[in-house]
């Protein structure tokens, strides 16, 4: 009886923010985690929404694969389903729910650099992004957005939307923070903003990988590399810098931008871990940035 009134009650708030203008098909893979039950309630009598679910029943032991979508397999089976289905885009949610990675209608990933361009139009400026996004290759996209950098982690995130009235935040890893979800992060809410835009693209006759390809194009590399010596590693990576007088800076870990080249290096908070992440407008000079930040590292 109670989870049954809690469900409706989340997803009539939840249904309020959903406004699509035409017709469009989805594919969502669940993970085996929650959020397959509360969008199952959110999309009934939905008439605009044709939405196929993978992986919907919820299972501790995440047969299908598993429950972090970053990884290579979880977005495997998406990616399938997608080209089978014909659908318009596809999402696929971590185990819990407060992560989202989305794929085009040709079944590839749009990573949260390109999501936040997309769904920027629906919120008030400035936005803010984690230190691993990086705001210089969401300059590249988009020179016009307004972007403040945090440190990375739901805390950092959610105090400084409070502090500065921030409506939308992004984190690399998927999660999305929404000022009108009491500026916590929710796959869910940015499944349905997504779906939004979708909406919008089909109604101009637009296919979402159009609108992503239509975008400036840059190279990424992310890795991370295991190590019980992160201080260290960062310690010698700021001394290179400091001899080849290049600028960098340390919000988050060792953060160096430049016209063309960006790229952050951080320790992980949850594991012993160096997290790994570069940018660069050429594939030639992110080949170079590479090898070289390997070679420092030690892993060339």
């Amino acid at each position: 009886m109670y989870k049954t009134k809690y469900l409706r009650q989340y997803a009539n708030f939840l249904r309020g923010f959903l406004h699509t203008e035409t017709p469009i098909k989805a594919v969502i893979d669940c993970s085996n985690g929650t959020t397959g039950p509360v969008i199952k309630k959110l999309l009934r009598g939905n008439k605009l929404m044709n939405v196929s679910f993978i992986n919907f029943t919820p299972d501790g032991k995440f047969p299908a694969h598993g429950p972090n979508p970053l990884n290579e397999d979880g977005t495997r089976q998406l990616h399938s389903a997608i080209l089978e289905n014909e659908s318009d885009f596809g999402v696929v949610f971590d185990a819990d729910g407060d992560r989202a990675v989305f794929l085009d209608d040709k079944g590839k990933v749009v990573n949260a650099t390109y999501v936040l361009n997309f769904l920027a139009p629906l919120f008030n400026q400035p936005y803010i992004i984690n230190a691993a996004e990086g705001k210089t290759p969401i300059g590249w996209l988009s020179p016009n957005l307004q972007i403040i950098e945090s440190k990375t982690g739901h805390y950092f995130i959610k105090k400084l939307m409070r502090e500065k009235d921030i409506e939308f935040a992004v984190e690399r890893s998927g999660h999305y923070y929404f000022k009108d979800f009491y500026y916590a992060d929710s796959g869910i809410l940015a499944f349905i903003f997504f779906s939004n835009q979708v909406s919008t693209l089909r109604k101009n006759g637009t296919m979402l990988s159009e609108w992503k390809d239509s975008q400036p194009q840059y190279f990424w590399f992310r890795d991370n590399i295991k190590t019980n010596k992160q201080e260290e590693a960062l310690f010698k990576i700021e001394k290179i810098l400091k001899q080849k007088s290049v600028q960098f800076y340390k919000l988050d870990g060792i953060t160096v931008s430049e016209d063309n080249f960006w790229f952050n290096v951080r320790p992980s908070n949850t594991e012993p871990v160096l997290r790994i992440n570069m940018a660069a407008k050429t594939e030639s000079v992110l080949k170079k940035e590479k090898a070289e930040l390997l070679e420092i590292l030690g892993q060339a």
